[in-house]
């Protein structure tokens, strides 16, 4: 598979990942019930998690911003990972910041269908603070390994 169908696939997954989480919680609990506990949840599902993953996905973006110019990252730029790394930090904020926006809409807009929109995202927003934990973690290793090739952080 190419290097850019990947990536692609990379980011389908988790809509549909999260997708399928929907539907299945859909399936599984009926929707007028679903949706009173998502209108009468939102509120703390956006405080407890999303803001705080997208305050996350924010200041990885701003480390990631901060150490563009060191020996490592100017690496990574030549090899043509920094890109896909930034990408995906880009779109975990931008994830992180829409499921916050949405699940706050759903507590003080009654709508059933941003209500089952809020519930995607949160799924999305979940799927996503995992996908940057194991990329800040994979980031971290590429700079131990360059560190010790190279013998400077």
């Amino acid at each position: 598979m190419s290097r850019r169908l990947l990536v692609i696939w990379s980011y389908l997954s988790e809509i549909l990942l999260a997708t399928l989480l929907t539907v299945l919680l859909c399936l599984l609990i009926e929707k007028s019930k679903l949706v009173d506990f998502i209108q009468q949840s939102a509120i703390d599902f956006a405080t407890l998690f999303c803001a705080i993953f997208f305050a996350g996905a924010i200041g990885f973006l701003w480390t990631f911003y901060s150490k563009a110019d060191s020996k490592f990252y100017v690496w990574l730029d030549s090899v043509g990972a920094s890109t896909v790394y930034l990408h995906a930090t880009v779109y975990t904020v931008f994830v992180e910041g829409a499921a916050t926006l949405c699940l706050t809409f759903v507590k003080y807009f009654k709508h059933g269908s941003l209500a089952l929109f809020g519930v995607f995202l949160f799924f999305l927003a979940l799927i996503n603070s995992y996908t940057m934990v194991i990329n800040v973690m994979n980031v971290m290793k590429l700079q131990i390994m360059h560190s010790r090739i190279n013998g400077s952080p």
